[in-house]
């Protein structure tokens, strides 16, 4: 759920934080009585704010993280909208519902399939040794595991079932072939890893990846051969081809990288510094972190005038969220604390690509970021002057700073005094106009 005015979503049935638990699954033994139905709305506070009291007497710490890590429901924004949360755009795809299903999601996560993409051989092969890696290759135990045969059996070896590693490796022909061309002192390792670590190891192998490639592919076509032309081949006959193979391979990729060596993107070393904003404006700088470890996100920023003087500065600690989410909940938290202070000339000053794009675009209404833009436009839609551009983070250093803070302060929004020892001297290091060099990519 992308919650906006909080009212249509149960807090405690409703999936719409953290993995899709219900919260009551997880709520404390004090939530026995409590009414199930209640909204998100009701665990709001008078400014607008996640009642952490409130949350604390119900949930764990960990519940309560993830509650924080979701914009609080704005009364007014709309109706809670359902949206696909393994899709960026949040709607709803067959694919990414069957990845899903199938766990290739989190195989996706947890393999390097750069090894692969990056493997200098022919693109047929490599296209061969994805699918291999997904498990995706037609053999017969995958076919068994479709209901398109009773016999998983190996066609060659007749052993055991038909498993990807068991026809490129582990079948009694392929076995004869790896022993050929592996040293002795590498079986055990060689034969006893599981299939992504086998394929992983050897295709980063600087000397031998290019022929591991060719023999799991050449393995893959002998088998297909015998199976559906009935020709067979001998090891040795098998190994002589491979061999011959190789070299031609090689010597084909050399000239290709001579004749179609792509020249690198031209880039211009430029110094980048903290960009004032004119006269008569403030600008306010935001940037959001997130502990990769963890997942619990902060967000922090500060306005300044032209002159480079702090007239504000904040950070958040916002439980678990997206870096998306981190860095768009630090862009309306400033928005929010410049129009208190009534400033009406702010420029919006971000270092994230993503979090601009998006506060540009107009179809987000089923984005898991949909709630903090509408709350983003809400005030940028009031009677004043906001400009949002993107800077590099060389020239973004206050924000960063105070964004990290905010993962070692306690839940929610906390004001920082200008005079902050470590806070002043990254003002005074801006207001300088000191700058670091950064390879900036040419525009054509």
């Amino acid at each position: 759920m992308a919650i906006k005015d909080g009212c249509g979503t149960s807090f405690w049935l409703d999936r719409w934080v953290g993995d899709g638990e219900p919260l009551l699954d997880r709520a404390l033994d004090s939530a026995r009585n409590l009414d199930p139905g209640q909204p998100v709305a009701a665990f709001v506070n008078t400014r607008g704010e996640w009642n952490v009291e409130l949350l604390a007497e119900f949930l764990p710490p960990d519940a309560i993280s993830q509650v924080i890590g979701v914009q609080p429901p704005i009364a007014g924004s709309g109706e809670d909208v359902a949206i696909w949360f393994p899709e960026d755009d949040g709607r709803f795809r067959v694919r990414s519902a069957y990845d899903l299903a199938t766990n290739e999601e989190e195989l996706a996560r947890d393999f390097d399939w750069r090894t692969i993409w990056r493997w200098e051989g022919p693109a047929r092969i490599r296209h061969f040794l994805w699918l291999a890696a997904r498990e995706r290759l037609l053999t017969n135990g995958e076919r068994g595991r479709r209901h398109l045969t009773e016999d998983t059996a190996c066609p060659l070896c007749r052993t055991d079932s038909e498993s990807v590693l068991h026809v490129l490796r582990d079948c009694s022909f392929s076995r004869l072939i790896w022993l050929q061309q592996i040293p002795s002192s590498e079986c055990q390792p060689f034969f006893g890893a599981n299939l992504h670590d086998w394929l992983l190891h050897n295709l980063r192998s600087q000397n031998n990846s290019l022929e591991f490639g060719i023999t799991c592919w050449s393995l893959w076509r002998t088998r297909n051969d015998r199976v559906f032309a009935g020709k067979i081949i001998t090891p040795e006959t098998f190994l002589h081809r491979v061999r011959a193979w190789v070299p031609v391979v090689r010597n084909a990729l050399d000239k290709d990288r001579i004749i179609n060596k792509p020249s690198p993107p031209a880039r211009t070393e430029e110094q980048i510094a903290w960009k004032p904003p004119p006269p008569e404006w403030v600008c306010l700088n935001s940037d959001g972190s997130v502990l990769p470890e963890t997942g619990l996100g902060a967000a922090g920023g500060l306005i300044r005038d032209h002159t480079g003087r702090c007239l504000s500065a904040f950070t958040l600690n916002l439980g678990a969220c997206t870096i998306t989410q981190a860095e768009l909940r630090g862009a309306v938290e400033g928005l929010q604390v410049a129009w208190d202070r009534g400033y009406r000339k702010v420029r919006v000053q971000l270092d994230s690509q993503c979090a601009v794009h998006l506060i540009g675009r107009t179809d987000t209404e089923e984005h898991h970021c949909a709630a903090i833009l509408a709350r983003f436009r809400e005030l940028r839609s009031r009677p004043w002057e906001v400009e949002v551009e993107h800077v590099y983070r060389e020239g973004n250093r206050c924000a960063d700073f105070l964004a990290s803070r905010g993962h070692v302060v306690p839940f929610g929004f906390h004001e920082v005094v200008s005079s902050d020892p470590m806070l002043s001297y990254w003002i005074m290091y801006d207001c300088q106009g000191v700058s670091e060099p950064r390879l900036v990519l040419n525009e054509r």
